[in-house]
C-alpha cells in the first residue's frame, strides 16, 4: 500500500483545470504526465474534503478513473480569493442595537464607585454619544474582555487541532 504524497500545488492546479471547464468537467487521467494512482489518490484527497467530484469508480479489479472530474462549488469557494459563499455563510454577524450598549453601558455607571456627579456627567454623555463612537466602545470592550479571559488560547488550540 502505498502512502499519499499530498501535492498541495498539484491539487490546486487540478481544481483550477475543473474550474476551467465548469460544464464538461476534465479527464484527469494524462494530467501533468503523472500516474493513474497519483492522480487518484490526489483527486481522492479533494473529493473526500467536498472540494471536487473524482470521477473515480470501482469495480473487482480496484479503483479506475471512469468519468470527468468535476469542481464543488466549495471547490470553487476555496479558489476564490474571498472564500466565496462559503466564507459568508459560515461568518457569524452579531448586531447589538446601540440603546442595549447604552443601557448596559448605564449600568455600568450606576453600579461604579464614581461620585454621583461624575456618573451623572458621564451618563448625560453617553445619551449623546453617536453610533460610531458606541461601536468603538463595544469592539474595544470586547478586545479587553476577550484578553481577560483565562484559557481562550488554549480552548482555541484545541478546537482546531494544534
Amino acid at each position: 500500500m502505498s502512502k499519499l504524497m499530498r501535492d498541495a500545488a498539484l491539487q490546486r492546479r487540478m481544481l483550477l483545470a475543473m474550474n476551467e471547464d465548469l460544464l464538461e468537467g476534465v479527464w484527469m487521467e494524462e494530467f501533468d504526465g503523472l500516474s493513474e494512482r497519483t492522480i487518484m489518490e490526489n483527486l481522492s484527497y479533494l473529493e473526500q474534503h467536498g472540494l471536487c467530484e473524482s470521477g473515480i469508480a470501482h469495480d473487482m479489479s480496484g479503483p479506475l478513473l471512469a468519468e470527468c472530474s468535476r469542481i464543488t462549488a466549495a471547490g470553487q469557494d476555496y479558489l476564490s480569493e474571498d472564500g466565496g459563499l462559503t466564507h459568508e455563510l459560515r461568518t457569524m454577524t452579531v448586531r447589538i442595537h446601540p440603546d442595549t450598549v447604552k443601557i448596559l453601558l448605564g449600568k455600568q455607571i450606576d453600579e461604579s464607585d464614581l461620585p454621583e456627579e461624575k456618573k451623572d456627567r458621564l451618563r448625560k454623555h453617553l445619551s449623546k454619544l453617536p453610533d460610531k463612537a458606541l461601536q468603538a466602545v463595544v469592539s474595544a470592550g470586547l478586545e479587553g474582555l476577550l484578553g481577560q479571559v483565562p484559557g481562550l488560547l488554549d480552548a482555541l488550540r484545541t478546537s482546531i487541532g494544534l
